[in-house]
């Protein structure tokens, strides 16, 4: 064998994904203050310069818990002057919160508990021909806001299905500078979300995105197996494939782009779907969660969006190694997810309504 064909071998077994196992490793339980919900739209872990800080967003109290999950002790982050609007999502970078006010369209600032600032989300992307859609901001878990340098990151959606063009297609990402407040938004919506109608709501249209160490961006989409790379550096984009194995393309509500008479969930329960995608620093690797259609014996029962959770784990360069799937017979809610560096963290449903419990996760590579 020449040196040149040896020297390809080596390069292909070098790049091939390295393949390891998800192993349930425990649980997490945190208590929580009376007046604190038990399924919050948005929880934070801050695992940056030491700190081991879960934030959970009492969006109804317009506070925060912050439980150190190094030495299992909970404080609450009062802001002065308490918010007098809604808060729907949350952010952390180092001792700075952001809050943002989804009515308003407005993100505030809060450095030590303190008033900072306020930035109005007003984009400045050129609408083509009268049509663009510029998203409408909406944080959850898995939406979540993030902070690269001076610019904070959302993703928007329009929740509703309407007759419109392919070819100008609603934009996802949302990005605003922190020093001059100017909003730019990137990352077109797959173009199957332009073709075809998808039922309308919060089901197939939600994005959801994770950012990593290199300024990158990963978006992904309920209906596609695709995903988006944003380069915060370049501004460049590239797509990837990182499908599920246990189900195929996913078909749409309907194969037309026209409006839907309502928001159809029954259909959403019943059909695949894919979830957020998390990163994890600590291991090099990315979970993208997968949601497979509701069991038929909990159709119609009050065990609202009980869909079997599938985990994909992909590698540093977003290429599938393994997938687990969960025990069924736990009621996962997978939109209240986090990554520290005791691994993946998924909440779990268990009636009790003074405990937030989580199942832990840990990948670990074979060899």
């Amino acid at each position: 064998m020449n040196k040149y064909c040896l020297t390809q071998i080596l390069v292909l077994l070098f790049s091939l994904p390295v393949e390891g196992r998800l192993f349930l490793r425990g649980s997490l339980i945190l208590p929580l203050p009376e007046d604190c919900p038990d399924t919050p739209s948005d929880i934070v872990y801050d695992g940056t310069g030491g700190h081991r800080d879960l934030y959970i967003l009492n969006e109804f109290e317009r506070k925060v818990e912050v439980f150190d999950l190094g030495d299992k002790s909970r404080r609450t982050l009062n802001l002065n002057p308490k918010p007098n609007y809604s808060i729907l999502g949350l952010g952390v970078q180092d001792e700075r919160v952001f809050m943002y006010n989804y009515r308003k369209g407005t993100v505030y600032s809060y450095k030590n508990g303190n008033y900072e600032n306020s930035y109005e989300v007003k984009s400045d992307t050129e609408v083509v021909n009268g049509r663009r859609m510029i998203p409408l901001p909406y944080v959850q878990t898995l939406s979540p806001i993030k902070v690269y340098g001076e610019t904070l990151i959302m993703t928007g959606f329009r929740p509703g299905e309407s007759q419109r063009s392919p070819d100008t297609p609603d934009m996802v990402l949302c990005l605003l500078d922190l020093k001059s407040g100017r909003v730019v938004n990137v990352v077109e919506m797959p173009e199957i979300y332009g073709k075809y109608n998808w039922g309308g709501g919060f089901g197939y249209r939600m994005p959801y995105f994770d950012l990593n160490d290199e300024g990158e961006v990963i978006c992904c989409f309920a209906a596609s197996e695709m995903m988006t790379v944003y380069s915060l550096k370049t501004g460049r984009q590239r797509q990837v494939n990182a499908p599920s194995k246990y189900f195929g393309q996913i078909e749409p509500y309907s194969r037309t782009n026209k409006k839907a008479p309502a928001n159809d969930i029954q259909w959403y329960r019943n059909n695949p779907s894919y979830d957020g995608i998390l990163y994890d620093p600590w291991r090099g690797v990315y979970y993208r969660l997968a949601l497979l259609p509701e069991r038929p014996d909990r159709r119609g029962t009050e065990d609202f969006l009980r869909k079997p959770v599938s985990i994909i784990v992909l590698d540093k360069d977003l290429r599938p190694i393994e997938e687990t799937l969960l025990d069924e017979s736990v009621w996962f809610r997978p939109y209240c997810s986090f990554v520290s560096q005791e691994g993946l963290f998924i909440q779990v449903r268990t009636g009790d309504e003074d405990n937030m419990t989580f199942y832990q996760y840990q990948y670990e590579k074979e060899g």
